[in-house]
């Protein structure tokens, strides 16, 4: 299988862009497993910034809205190419240009 990473601007677009692939529940609010065989979701959501400083044991820090990687993400495992079926405001790349670099 192939790892793709996708980043998109919203929470609602990113899960707009994988209905084609993964079915969610009836709130829309969870994946619940893929649609054929050919994918598996690894990781959505939101991503810490390389450099945030999680603190130490007696005084952690919690991240604030501007530690995280701007967009939402996804790491996707393919097995086919499926770039004509996701919106072009859609980031698309493999992993030569991880998502961590996205914001450099």
């Amino acid at each position: 299988m192939n790892t793709v990473y996708l980043k998109a601007d919203s929470e609602s677009a990113l899960k707009e862009a994988l209905s084609f692939c993964l079915s969610v529940d009836e709130e829309g609010s969870q994946f619940l497993a893929p649609k054929g065989p050919g994918w598996s979701l690894d990781v959505i959501g939101k991503i810490l910034r390389p450099d945030f400083d999680f603190g130490d044991q007696e005084s952690p820090n919690a991240p604030t809205e501007d530690d995280y990687v701007p967009g939402w993400h996804a790491n996707l495992l393919v097995t086919e190419d499926f770039s004509e079926t996701i919106p072009e405001s859609i980031v698309i790349s493999t992993p030569n240009n991880p998502v961590r670099e996205w914001y450099l």
